[in-house]
């Protein structure tokens, strides 16, 4: 349930010992004995308070709202990463193929004629120029080791990135009254 904060007169969560927008303390009883403070589960928060925690977070520990740029900025390149060698591979093998198939510039076509008694045989042999092959290959495999060697670059710096992020966002939500379990992530 939301209630309005008495100092700032935004809407709060009613189990938030202290107002996410202005650090009003919400419950007076509390508010003087740091140890009869119990502790919010950070999860138990409705999805907008817990933007509203971690914006603030950024807001006020500027480190943080770097790393969260940076991870934001690294996450974003490898995206473009991915789906550029994956468009650069298509258009390869596309290319390649409308050389191979649309034109004569990679294709030897001989006609045998095959003599049998009085019976003459004729038949078109068509034969692909190796390079064709080379492209083939080249375009599949060339624009994904790329893109795999320059992610492997971001694949150590990221996770490094969140685990010193969640790590001081935990330190502090627990600052504020709250209890964080922080979540195992697979990046």
């Amino acid at each position: 349930m939301l209630i309005t904060c008495p100092t700032c007169g935004k809407q709060v969560s009613d189990t938030a010992p202290n107002c996410i927008h202005c650090n009003t303390p919400l419950n007076m009883e509390n508010s003087n004995s740091d140890e009869s403070k119990e502790k919010i589960e950070f999860e138990s928060l409705s999805t907008s308070e817990q933007d509203a925690l971690e914006r603030e977070f950024r807001a006020n520990n500027p480190d943080a709202q770097k790393k969260w740029d940076t991870i934001k900025n690294q996450r974003r390149t490898v995206a473009i990463i991915i789906i550029s060698s994956i468009v650069i591979t298509l258009l390869g093998i596309g290319i390649t193929l409308y050389l191979m198939l649309g034109t004569d510039i990679f294709i030897k076509t001989t006609t045998n004629i095959h003599y049998s008694g009085n019976l003459k045989y004729e038949y078109t042999e068509t034969t692909y120029s190796p390079i064709c092959f080379v492209l083939l290959v080249g375009f599949f495999i060339l624009p994904i080791t790329i893109a795999e060697i320059i992610i492997k670059r971001f694949e150590k710096r990221i996770p490094t990135l969140m685990s010193e992020y969640i790590k001081s966002f935990s330190e502090w939500l627990d600052e504020k009254g709250y209890e964080y379990e922080p979540v195992q992530l697979f990046l």
